[in-house]
This record gives C-alpha cells, structure tokens and sequence, in this order.
C-alpha cells in the first residue's frame, strides 16, 4: 500500500495559484503600460487644445502624478510580488483622474460665470 502524497503547508503556494498570480501581474503589467500610453496621449493633446493655462496645469499636474504612480507600480512590479496594494494605487489614480477633470474643465471655461 503506498503512502498518500504529503499535503502542501497552507502558506505555500499552489501550482493554480502562483499560474493566477502570474496572470495577474501580467494583467497588471499591461493595464499600467496602457495607463502611461493614455497619460502622454492626454498630456499632448491638452497642451495643444487646452482652452487656458489654468486648464493645461492642472490637467499636467494630476497627469503627472497619474503617470508616476502608474511607473512606480511597473517598477515595484518587477521587484516585488505586491499585486494588491499596486492594483489599488491604480484604481485609486483612475477615481481621482474620472473625478477631478471634469471639475477642471468646467473652471477652465468660465464655471458658473
């Protein structure tokens, strides 16, 4: 009679989970990269349609930060297996970003003047 296969330990991994894992970070890899595309494509079109220059800071700055925050998460990626705090930093930016530019472009035309 042979011997039952030893169960894995709860703290490793199994094969299933460090495949979805990897999938993953790939998705994640990939969402970051796709946010930094959208980001320059953004900064170069306000800069030559903005309606004024409040309009083209403002929008600049929070690109910007957008844009660190998405290279710091590709840089953190390749370190560190950190997948939640990395996918919650770029959703956190995303809310940001989809809440504060229409707020921007209604005071760069004029607002309720």
């Amino acid at each position: 009679m042979s011997e039952p296969e030893p169960r894995a330990s709860p703290e490793a991994p199994t094969r299933s989970a460090a495949l979805l894992a990897e999938r993953e970070r790939q998705g994640l890899r990939a969402l970051s990269l796709m946010r930094v595309v959208f980001l320059a494509v953004f900064l170069a079109s306000v800069w030559l349609i903005g309606a004024n220059l409040f309009d083209k800071l403002m929008s600049t700055l929070l690109a910007g930060l957008a844009m660190a925050v998405a290279v710091l998460s590709l840089r953190r990626l390749a370190r560190t297996g950190a997948l939640r705090p990395i996918g919650l930093a770029g959703a956190g930016i995303d809310i940001l970003f989809l809440a504060a530019l229409p707020v921007i472009w209604y005071l760069s035309v004029g607002g309720a003047a």
